[in-house]
């Protein structure tokens, strides 16, 4: 083999290299980032934690209750949901969009206002979950998600 010939193959060897660990370097990126684009929320997010509650007209919790559920994480992910030490698996889920202020007053007895929120639309997330709050819980498009459990309504933040 003549020497051009050897500068040549170390060259082709170094493209596929480079073309090696480009190609790996996108299948990382797709396998730790696609889940999130395209299945359960696009949001940036599985995590939420629990930031405020407002109470309702009528509610069957006491301000140390709901103080206690302050800061708690719920993970919801395609197929399941945890939240204080509980877990659902096998979740089914349907998602549907409303107009906030018809929803909130005809369902849940209370107003965007009282909520501390001001888009016009959130989606209803209904599931076969059993765990308290995760029968029926609201998503905005600011990523915020509200739960109604004993009549007290908890917003969590995106983590």
């Amino acid at each position: 083999m003549e020497k051009g010939d050897v500068m040549k193959s170390q060259q082709n060897r170094t493209i596929v290299y480079i073309l090696a660990v480009i190609v790996l370097m996108l299948v990382v990126v797709i396998i730790f980032f696609l889940p999130s684009l395209g299945g359960f929320s696009s949001r940036d997010t599985t995590r939420w934690v629990a930031s405020r509650y407002v109470f309702g007209q009528v509610a069957a919790m006491e301000t140390s209750q709901a103080d206690a559920l302050l800061k708690q994480q719920v993970e919801i992910l395609p197929t399941e949901i945890r939240w204080q030490g509980k877990t659902c698996t096998g979740l089914v889920t349907r998602a549907e969009t409303f107009n906030t202020q018809d929803y909130l007053a005809g369902t849940w007895q209370t107003s965007p206002q009282a909520l501390g929120i001001q888009q016009s639309e959130l989606q209803v997330i209904s599931t076969n979950c059993d765990i308290p709050g995760f029968q029926e819980y609201l998503l905005f498009g600011g990523g915020q998600l509200v739960i109604g459990l004993d009549g007290v309504f908890f917003v969590f933040d995106p983590q």
